[in-house]
């Protein structure tokens, strides 16, 4: 390799971790944001939007737009 690829592969490098470093600052908000709602529906016993019995954080989903529980079964139906 010569130096002018070297310098490129380089540079190449410094940018990939300049925009991860970016992307992750950026949505550090919502990442937490996601946490805590998993959390809390872990301590508080969420209910499902449809069917309105508790929620399992781990296997359910969360919906972002309504900001509430699904569960899995209850969201196929709700698709149908």
């Amino acid at each position: 390799m010569n130096p002018a690829e070297l310098l490129l592969l380089g540079l190449a490098a410094v940018g990939s971790v300049w925009a991860l470093a970016g992307y992750l600052r950026a949505s550090r908000a919502r990442r937490r944001a996601r946490r805590r709602e998993q959390q809390g529906a872990e301590t508080a016993r969420e209910t499902c939007a449809v069917c309105h019995l508790p929620v399992d954080p781990r296997v359910d989903l969360f919906d972002e737009n309504s900001r509430g529980w699904w569960h899995r079964d209850c969201w196929r139906e709700a698709m149908l």
